[in-house]
């Protein structure tokens, strides 16, 4: 009884989100665990395993009926090999989500957040593995189950700065949900029970890792690209959603470069400048299996 009444004013306290997502729930904490097994390297000699395990946390705080203080943190662990036969590595992101919602009225609001991060091997811990991030998102509710948004990522990456521009819808209908902010992710989903669901999902990401270690005597970073195309099959239990996928990478690559070898500016996935040699070789694409667990606040009917 004690616990029901917790979840009540919880509930209430988180009401006005509704808004603030553009849907009934809030994510509030995701763990997944990714395997993609068996990557040959281009050159065909030797291959690599990846492993990737990520947990992420979103503390929303409301200050007032228009404003919401946004906090949490993201943590990635990816283990894999760089060049063929050499020891697996594995690259850490530790990332500090601190920003602000401000609706300015029924129909539009904007969120800003600011992104610290350390993104390396964390062999140790220095400047060359700091980098900030800066995110704006404006959003324009048509009616209750219908928006669209669109803003801009910033990024300093080890590349050079990275900026893309994100536009997105949230839609439902009936059993049918539609939620994209591109070019980041995009998700189709259908409620075939009360519990389950079935949908369709991409991620993409572009991203770096310092590297304290040298390769040929040359200081080097990672720059990753990967893009994800799934299936999934998802059960919720109690607000606990359990999420099973299988898919395919799609142009992934894992790319050493030496530390001065940087573009001058990478706006989504065009360059403008151009590495001057890629230290290591690409591996192929692969089939990947995604098991996560995904804590849901429902708002519906509170």
């Amino acid at each position: 009884m004690k616990y029901q009444k917790i979840l009540i004013v919880v509930s209430l306290l988180f009401t006005p989100f509704i808004w603030l997502f553009g849907q009934d729930y809030i994510n509030l904490a995701r763990l997944s665990y990714n395997i993609s097994n068996d990557n040959t390297f281009d050159l065909g000699v030797g291959e690599t395993n990846l492993k990737e395990l990520s947990s992420d946390v979103n503390i929303p705080i409301p200050l007032s009926a228009k404003k919401t203080f946004l906090t949490g943190f993201l943590y990635e662990n990816i283990q894999l090999q760089l060049y063929p036969h050499d020891e697996y590595i594995t690259l850490h992101t530790v990332n500090l989500k601190v920003g602000m919602n401000q609706k300015f009225s029924n129909n539009w609001d904007v969120t800003y957040m600011v992104l610290p991060k350390f993104s390396s091997d964390l062999i140790k811990w220095g400047k060359d593995d700091f980098q900030i991030g800066a995110l704006a998102l404006f959003k324009k509710k048509i009616k209750k189950d219908f928006n669209y948004k669109f803003g801009m990522f910033y990024n300093s990456d080890k590349f050079g700065p990275f900026v893309t521009p994100l536009i997105g819808i949230y839609y439902r209908k009936g059993k049918w949900e539609t939620n994209m902010t591109l070019p980041a992710s995009a998700d189709g989903n259908y409620s075939f029970s009360k519990n389950g669901k079935i949908g369709l999902r991409f991620d993409g990401a572009i991203r770096s890792f310092n590297l304290n270690s040298s390769f040929e005597g040359k200081d080097q970073y990672v720059r990753r690209s990967n893009n994800e195309l799934s299936g999934y099959l998802q059960w919720n239990m109690k607000g606990v959603n359990l999420q099973f996928q299988v898919g395919s990478s799609i142009g992934r690559n894992y790319r050493t470069y030496e530390k001065s070898d940087e573009v001058d500016l990478t706006v989504s996935f065009f360059k403008f400048g151009s590495f001057d040699q890629q230290l290591n070789e690409d591996f192929s694409d692969g089939m990947f299996f995604k098991t996560t667990l995904l804590y849901q606040l429902n708002l519906r009917n509170k």
